[in-house]
């Protein structure tokens, strides 16, 4: 994790209030197990810039329905509270996210849920009023009936973020170029919900693609395609989209170190980066700071470049599954200062790095494997203009 340094790492999973579970989070009473959590973010918090910690649902021991009725809503606001309360006397946590996928079981009732939420946010609030709080997690992204309702009742709240979910897919599949395509779809969505955020008065909220991959769930992958450079090529895509359109704060891709989605393999204690880690290794530490250049690009090739103050990076992606391409890099009104340059390659013969030299007469012929992602990175730059806030 800490190769990547995360901007945000959320904290989640199904299993954090499943009493007697090893993941749980709880007691077998429905308490908070404060001791297991300092644990954990004492371990994994130094690693990354701000944590999330995602509230899945309520506590077994407060009800095990689908729905929470009112009466136990209160319930519900309070113990969320106390876990804030908890975690604030120990760790600086800026994220807590309540609910996960509840959307569904809320489905032409999202006013309900979003009363719920409302009602929680103000205690927990109140319990640590730094914090931000991150409501929806939602599954139906194009649900606009329910999330718009949702934004609707959220307005005028302790409510400072939306979140949501979006994968490739939920059919099997052994056909990259086509999840290809829903990766740039993915990459896309934020648009048109930051519109909706923007129409129901919540502007300065942040938005956060919550949960994203290939498939829907880990039995779809077949293949395992998830694991190898497609999921690097998938996940870059969706990056470099939503980097273009500028609409959205975070992206989560799911997850860290399963043996399907995982970005991390994870062998025997061992932990090692799998194609898509090294996809945002590189993109958090050339990418993530800067202003964005234009860039023009021959069709079937998707690219993003930024200029900071130490560097001139470029992602070039070729999601194709035919024979590889040639292209030339033409750089106008600006050339490197330095006579080589870093290129890394992600395709399906591993991840390599290279320098190569800069001809300044010439313009630099590129060989694009197919189905890869390639980083140029030309360091040493002197640009004390550039405002490294913008992102």
């Amino acid at each position: 994790m800490g190769k990547i340094r995360p901007s945000i790492c959320r904290l989640h999973a199904a299993e954090m209030l499943k009493v007697g579970h090893r993941k749980a989070w709880i007691n077998k009473n429905g308490e908070w197990d404060i001791g297991k959590i300092d644990a954990i973010l004492q371990n994994i918090a130094p690693h990354c810039e701000d944590i999330m910690i995602s509230i899945p649902s309520w506590s077994p021991t407060l009800y095990q329905g689908s729905q929470l009725p009112s009466e136990k809503h209160r319930a519900f606001a309070l113990w969320c509270a106390q876990l804030v309360r908890s975690v604030s006397d120990r760790h600086s946590v800026r994220y807590f996210e309540i609910l996960n996928e509840k959307d569904p079981e809320y489905n032409g009732n999202s006013q309900e849920l979003a009363e719920l939420a409302k009602q929680t946010a103000d205690a927990m609030k109140r319990a640590n009023p730094a914090i931000r709080i991150v409501v929806g997690a939602w599954t139906h992204p194009y649900d606009k009936r329910d999330i718009q309702a949702f934004l609707e009742a959220s307005r005028n709240s302790d409510i400072q973020a939306f979140s949501y979910h979006q994968y490739g897919t939920h059919q099997p599949s052994t056909d990259p170029f086509k999840l290809y395509k829903t990766a740039k779809v993915i990459g896309q969505r934020p648009k048109a919900i930051r519109q909706w955020m923007n129409q129901k008065g919540l502007q300065d909220a942040e938005l956060f693609l919550g949960e994203t991959h290939m498939f829907t769930t880990w039995d779809r992958d077949k293949q395992r395609l998830m694991r190898t450079h497609h999921g690097a090529v998938f996940l870059a895509l969706v990056f470099q989209q939503a980097a273009q359109h500028n609409d959205i704060d975070g992206i989560f891709p799911w997850n860290d170190a399963d043996h399907t989605y995982g970005l991390f393999n994870h062998k025997d204690g061992t932990y090692s980066l799998r194609p898509a880690g090294y996809v945002l290794k590189l993109l958090r530490q050339y990418f993530s700071r800067g202003q964005r250049i234009h860039v023009s690009a021959p069709r079937g090739i998707d690219v993003f470049a930024v200029r900071s103050q130490n560097s001139h990076s470029l992602m070039i992606i070729n999601s194709h599954t035919y024979p590889s391409k040639s292209t030339r890099l033409d750089m106008k009104g600006w050339q490197p200062t330095q006579q080589t340059y870093q290129i890394y390659t992600i395709d399906s013969g591993g991840i390599r790095m290279s320098q190569q030299v800069w001809d300044k007469q010439q313009f630099q012929t590129l060989h694009l494997p197919n189905d890869s992602v390639s980083f140029l990175v030309f360091p040493g730059e002197d640009s004390p203009d550039v405002d490294e806030r913008a992102t």
